[in-house]
């Protein structure tokens, strides 16, 4: 399996965490009762946790195309040059580690 492939596969796994930490923080925060409710009356979410988790969700949906199709394009063109391999790698890692940290604040 081309290592692109392999890349993006472990974004998907990540893209995925990152879609539902807002969620199940956000259910945490507010309760159950009002998320499966109607929700007539807005609530802001009040917790660093939530808004960080939302945040760090946004930014990854806002790279992870850009990613998705440079990684592609590398498999159908069969190009592999090593330094872009390593970049996505080291892109990758710095991004899963970047957005873990930042909502947890370190």
């Amino acid at each position: 399996m081309p290592t692109e492939i392999m890349m993006l596969a472990l974004a998907v796994v990540l893209l995925l965490v990152q879609l539902f930490m807002p969620s199940v923080s956000a259910t945490m925060e507010m309760g159950g009762d009002y998320k499966a409710g109607p929700r007539d009356e807005p609530r802001a979410l009040q917790g660093v946790f939530a808004g960080r988790a939302g945040r760090a969700s946004r930014n990854l949906l806002e790279t992870f195309p850009v990613f998705a199709a440079l990684a592609l394009a590398l498999v159908v063109t069969d190009r592999k040059p090593g330094v872009v391999c390593l970049d996505i790698r080291a892109g990758r890692h710095a991004l899963a580690h970047g957005s873990v940290g930042f909502v947890l604040g370190s």
